[in-house]
């Protein structure tokens, strides 16, 4: 398949102590599929025990309250999505995780991961360094929604993800950052004059 090379060749530039041997264990209980823009992948009250790995696309998690759409995250190439911490304490996740852009990800069956954990240390440190990856950027975007002004946050996003205002709506970016469409509208214009 055209990316298992890139995806190998992934792992061994992030993790180079890892194996031929281990990337194909890994292989054998994943399985990668095509979505189109919009797909649901995980919705609120499941319980689905997947890690997504995103080869091509964008995917976005977000959550409702009373009715309103909120994005917690957007993943991309070489990222992993989930619901970790759902994943972690065993209970129903309270997100959805849909495509935003035609995708095609490596879904992985979490349950068999932890498994091969279990005799196989180079996986048990890579599964040990996602979740730890993911903890720490949790705790950073929560640092920088308390210490960094929305302008701040706009402009550090578009450092970090240049094309995102490009494929998804702007509404979607505006409750990523904790704004109303409306205010971060007044935001692009600001910058634009600037």
């Amino acid at each position: 398949m055209e990316f298992i090379r890139p995806l190998r060749d992934f792992l061994k530039s992030k993790y180079p102590f890892l194996s031929d041997e281990d990337i194909s264990m890994v292989m054998s209980f994943a399985e990668i599929r095509e979505y189109p823009q919009g797909e649901q992948l995980l919705r609120e009250g499941e319980t689905r025990r997947i890690l997504g790995f995103v080869l091509e696309g964008l995917v976005r998690v977000y959550f409702l309250r009373d009715g309103v759409d909120y994005t917690f995250d957007f993943r991309e190439q070489f990222e992993i999505f989930g619901n970790l911490d759902s994943l972690l304490a065993n209970v129903p996740t309270t997100r959805f995780i849909e495509v935003s852009t035609p995708c095609r990800v490596l879904m992985i069956d979490y349950d068999e991961l932890q498994t091969l954990t279990t005799y196989n240390d180079r996986i048990e440190t890579i599964r040990v360094h996602i979740l730890q990856e993911n903890l720490i950027q949790s705790i950073q975007r929560v640092e920088q929604y308390i210490s960094l002004k929305p302008e701040e946050r706009y402009l550090k996003l578009l450092a970090e993800r240049p094309a995102l205002p490009n494929q998804v709506p702007l509404k979607h970016i505006a409750t990523y950052l904790g704004v109303t469409a409306v205010s971060l509208s007044r935001i692009r214009n600001r910058i634009k004059s600037d």
